[in-house]
C-alpha cells in the first residue's frame, strides 16, 4: 500500500479516502485493508489483512486486533471495496455491524477505530462520518 508512508501523519479524511479508492477502486475481488496510527495520528502501517471473491470478504477480527497490538498502535482504521460499484458504494449491513464490532472490540484492547470506508470504483463512504453521524 504505498499511498501511505510510514512515519507521516494521516491527512484529511477525504485524502484517506481517495487513498484508499487508488488502492482498492480497480480491484475485481474484495480486500481488507487496515491503517495504523499511532496516538498522534502518525502512520505505522498500511497493510492488506485478508482478501476475498468478488461479493465478500471475510473479516479475520481477532488477528486484525492481535496485529495493532503487535505494532503498538493506538488508532486503526478499515477500509474494504465493492468491485461491481462505480460511483459512490453504498454500506451494506453487514459493513455497519462489522464497523460497530470492531470499535467495540477494539476498544476493549485499547484501540480505537477511527472509521471504516468503504471504496467503490471511483469514490469512497465514510461509514463514521456518512452513515453513523459521527466526527460531526
Amino acid at each position: 500500500m504505498s499511498k501511505f508512508i510510514k512515519g507521516k501523519k494521516l491527512g484529511t479524511w477525504d485524502d484517506t479516502k481517495d487513498a484508499f479508492v487508488a488502492i482498492l477502486g480497480g480491484l475485481d475481488h474484495e480486500e481488507l485493508h487496515v491503517l495504523w496510527l499511532d496516538s498522534h495520528g502518525n502512520i505505522i502501517e498500511a497493510e492488506c489483512m485478508a482478501t476475498g471473491n468478488e461479493r465478500e470478504v471475510a473479516v479475520p477480527m481477532l488477528k486484525i486486533l492481535e496485529r495493532g497490538q503487535e505494532l503498538g498502535a493506538a488508532r486503526f482504521i478499515l477500509s474494504h471495496n465493492h468491485p461491481g460499484e462505480e460511483e459512490k458504494p453504498i454500506p451494506s449491513m453487514n459493513d455497519i455491524k462489522t464497523t460497530i464490532a470492531a470499535g467495540t472490540m477494539g476498544f476493549t484492547r485499547g484501540l480505537n477505530l477511527l472509521d471504516h470506508i468503504v471504496v467503490g470504483k471511483q469514490k469512497g463512504t465514510s461509514i463514521a462520518m456518512e452513515v453513523l453521524g459521527m466526527y460531526r
